[in-house]
């Protein structure tokens, strides 16, 4: 067989290759590579590992999705097999003075108090939890400002015990 002159389509230095191979390419609209190597490079991607972490996370996301109910199935089935109820105890036993000192830290507890707070607001104000919390945040400030007195005055409860003592008076006197 005759063997022609080509030029790899990868690295583009020149190969033989035979009028079969080449005619084959030609027919079915294939590049001609100067060996195995160049042929495998080619077919990469060359993608970036940020870009093939970002693949790898939708494909999860979308399997995940697709066959929630089946992994669902299977980790519970391993969870009630291996699951060994007194060794968790003893576990959280051991570890709890450890979780409570991580719960006293203050900016967990400033954490976990906005939680809390956007917890109540969605479980309260549904799709209106953001405008509720400005609003509380709103009369927080207008609480602040005022005195005591003032937001006593406002709400009628000044000498609240008084008022109640003179009402009654007066409905004894008709």
């Amino acid at each position: 067989m005759a063997s022609h002159p080509v030029t790899c389509a990868f690295c583009g230095s020149r190969a033989l290759k035979t009028g079969s191979e080449i005619g084959r390419a030609k027919r079915n609209g294939l590049a001609l590579y100067c060996d195995r190597t160049c042929s495998g490079k080619a077919r990469r991607k060359h993608l970036t590992a940020k870009e093939k972490k970002a693949s790898k996370a939708a494909y999860d996301a979308e399997y995940r999705a697709k066959n929630l109910a089946r992994i669902k199935a299977e980790k519970a089935k391993y969870y009630r097999e291996n699951h060994d109820r007194e060794k968790e105890r003893e576990y959280r036993k051991r570890a709890a003075h450890r979780h409570a000192e991580y719960c006293r830290r203050p900016e967990y507890r400033e954490w976990k108090k906005a939680y809390d707070r956007q917890f109540r607001c969605k479980r309260e104000y549904g799709p209106f939890w953001e405008a509720a919390s400005i609003l509380f945040d709103v009369e927080n400030t207008v609480r602040s400002q005022a005195s005591d007195y003032e937001i006593r005055v406002q709400n009628g409860t000044l000498n609240k015990k008084q008022n109640r003592r003179r009402d009654d008076a007066r409905q004894v006197e008709r």
